[in-house]
């Protein structure tokens, strides 16, 4: 991966936000998000790929602006993809179930990588505490977030 931005979730302004066919860039640099922390989240194998159900807890004011922010990607892609004639728009990554909890499904990448507290690589996640480095991939009608790295708080 090229060198990148990391910004902090509440520290990003949409307007800075570049969308083009086949990526999203800020400020014209490639740049990867920090998530605020979380402490309850699910493990997920579909088909051959592995996810993270990052689950939203509406109490907190940090997982309120993450949700805000997701909401405003979301709808600055539809934005995106309307300006080109384009009758598909994205689906949305924030999943509600029957009580009305939201969470995030987080892909992984074939290389994310996980930390401990010291800054170790590790193999697996032990702890409910987690704070992600994400990256946003868009292609054209398709969008996801993908996690970089975990970090394990203790």
């Amino acid at each position: 991966m090229d060198t990148c931005y990391i910004k902090k979730y509440n520290n990003i302004e949409i307007n800075l936000m570049q969308i083009n066919k086949l990526n999203i860039k800020y400020n014209f640099n490639n740049f990867l998000i920090q998530t605020p922390i979380f402490l309850n989240y699910e493990i997920l194998n579909l088909n051959t790929k592995k996810f993270l159900e990052l689950k939203l807890d509406e109490s907190k004011i940090s997982h309120n602006k993450f949700l805000t922010l997701i909401n405003c990607i979301e709808l600055k892609l539809n934005n995106f993809l309307r300006n080109y004639n384009n009758n598909n728009l994205i689906k949305t990554h924030i999943n509600t179930d029957i009580q009305n909890k939201k969470s995030l499904k987080v892909k992984f990448a074939d290389d994310t990588k996980l930390f401990d507290k010291n800054k170790n690589e590790i193999n697996n996640l032990y702890t409910n505490k987690i704070c992600l480095l994400l990256k946003l991939e868009f292609y054209n009608v398709y969008y996801c977030w993908t996690a970089i790295q975990i970090l394990q708080i203790n």
